[in-house]
């Protein structure tokens, strides 16, 4: 993979987040980049910083809108072929890639409460999504009565979008 497009090493300075930002916005970023991002720092100036915020915003936006654009790709792909058995694999891989979106929450060098709004407002983004494709699966098993769906509603479930959440999407 080209250096350019790949996140080797923890960001420090500006133009190395905007080159992050950058990648974020075009792809999905494997567990190494996001092992490196999470532990990024920033040695530049207050007014960096809160351009660097502005960016994120940005970034994190387009970063959902993929992770919802995969998946509803990703469920007309197994539902044009039929496979209702493995239907469990774009809400399991949803909920991964959703996770990632959340590689800011610990950058120190950014305010808590910047963080906190944005991690709350993110969430909030996520899960009104999650509840809504769950819901349309659900309302599918009690229109259709078919015993795979329903299996696959049951395996669905148990997914969490964020592990620690203890509700049941239903």
């Amino acid at each position: 993979m080209n250096e350019d497009s790949y996140i080797s090493e923890q960001p420090q300075r500006y133009a190395q987040w905007l080159r992050c930002f950058t990648i974020l916005r075009t792809r999905s970023i494997d567990e190494e980049e996001f092992v490196n991002l999470c532990a990024g720092v920033c040695v530049d100036s207050a007014a960096s910083i809160s351009y660097l915020e502005e960016q994120l915003i940005q970034t994190l936006n387009i970063m959902l809108n993929r992770c919802i654009s995969e998946f509803n790709r990703e469920i007309s792909l197994y539902a044009d072929f039929g496979e209702i058995e493995n239907l469990h694999i774009p809400y399991a891989r949803f909920a991964k890639r959703i996770r990632k979106c959340f590689f800011f929450t610990d950058l120190d060098f950014m305010s808590k409460a910047f963080r906190d709004e944005l991690t709350s407002n993110l969430r909030q983004e996520a899960e009104r999504f999650w509840k809504q494709a769950c819901r349309s699966l659900y309302n599918a098993c009690l229109e259709q009565h078919n015993e795979q769906l329903e299996d696959e509603w049951y395996l669905i479930r148990r997914i969490r979008l964020f592990p620690q959440d203890k509700e049941k999407y239903e």
